[in-house]
């Protein structure tokens, strides 16, 4: 009867109602397993086998993930970036970067590798420069483990994949602002997204910049922390 005069929620959120009107474990417990008839019919389609996952707790550099994404601008000129986030800290960088295998080690080399060193486990999709030798050999060198995603199943990706969405519709809003027309234009709000996004975010109280560095860049022209005149000065002009 409950169930039915609340609208039939569905069980979680029947559960969580009932636990916030103080009822008997028993109940809620009951409440998680129970089954409408109604909401079974009336059900479209099918019910994902795997929709979230509960995130473990990790440190920094533990788990990466990897991908490579294309933009556009409103006139049609794709542009390629390799980015790479931290499951940990979601401390998130990325670069233009050609599609070739020799070309995407070098974007992992000179964007995680030379500062923050080999990550213990690397997931990504199974595109062709990733299956191949020489990125196959460059990870065994490193002794990094990888975790490949079935093919056409990028929900694998998990949080690289949904970040990658975050930062070409930052990327929209730029190119809005100001037309991102070349690789130079592409490669400086490519730099101005990711500034944005590991010092604006928080996790755990945290900006991402925070759990890796240590500590919080200032911001330029800022009343807090920009304490050069010059700085002001420029962001009151035109």
């Amino acid at each position: 009867r409950v169930h039915h005069r609340m609208g039939h929620p569905d069980p979680s959120r029947f559960a969580r109602f009932l636990k916030d009107t103080h009822a008997d474990p028993h109940i809620i417990a009951g409440a998680l397993e129970f089954q409408c008839d109604a909401c079974s019919e009336t059900r479209q389609g099918f019910s994902l086998s795997k929709p979230s996952a509960i995130h473990s707790n990790l440190g920094f550099n533990e788990v990466v993930g990897m991908d490579k994404a294309v933009w556009k601008n409103d006139q049609g000129t794709a542009f390629s970036f390799f980015h790479a986030l931290d499951e940990g800290t979601l401390f998130h960088l990325g670069r233009l970067c050609a599609d070739d295998a020799e070309s995407q080690i070098k974007c992992f080399e000179e964007l995680w590798l030379s500062w923050a060193g080999p990550p213990r486990q690397i997931y990504l999709d199974p595109a062709t420069e990733y299956t191949g030798t020489p990125w196959l050999s460059r990870m065994q060198s490193e002794d990094i483990e990888l975790k490949m995603t079935a093919a056409d199943s990028h929900w694998q990706l998990g949080r690289v994949e949904s970040h990658g969405h975050v930062v070409k519709k930052m990327l929209d809003r730029m190119n809005a602002e100001v037309p991102i027309k070349d690789n130079a234009d592409f490669s400086r709000a490519l730099r101005q997204v990711f500034n944005a996004k590991n010092t604006m975010s928080r996790i755990k109280g945290y900006t991402p910049e925070q759990a890796v560095l240590g500590f919080a860049r200032r911001l330029p022209a800022s009343i807090i922390s920009g304490e050069s005149a010059s700085s002001h000065v420029l962001a009151t002009a035109e």
